[in-house]
């Protein structure tokens, strides 16, 4: 159920955007919005992948896997790496970027809940 609302809450992001830091801006603002809404499903989801019993931890792993390498694929296909400068490599500095901000809003969701 959460993976659906978080597919149908997803459709409402720009996955036409091209522009990393607006992305991410996007994202930001959409994850803290839902996680305002919603905070309680952030809660079950987190401590539904820390679950470690064995009857229900290869499917919640899968799961998980599944839904972080969609959203990772539409969220970095087609990013226009122009904006960084030719002595960068920009796929390293996408991947250091994408950290962190995951870890700023994850810091973030700890000090709010």
């Amino acid at each position: 159920m959460a993976e659906k609302f978080l597919l149908i809450e997803e459709e409402k992001q720009d996955w036409e955007e091209k522009d990393i830091f607006y992305k991410y801006k996007q994202l930001a603002i959409w994850k803290l919005d839902v996680f305002g809404k919603y905070p309680e499903m952030f809660n079950f989801l987190k401590n539904a992948y820390l679950e470690d019993n064995k009857e229900v931890k290869p499917e919640i792993d899968s799961r998980a896997k599944e839904l972080l390498y969609s959203s990772y694929q539409s969220f970095f296909s087609e990013i226009d790496y122009s904006k960084f400068k030719d002595e960068i490599d920009a796929e390293k500095a996408v991947h250091i970027i994408y950290w962190s901000m995951e870890g700023y809003l994850n810091q973030f969701q700890d000090r709010i809940r």
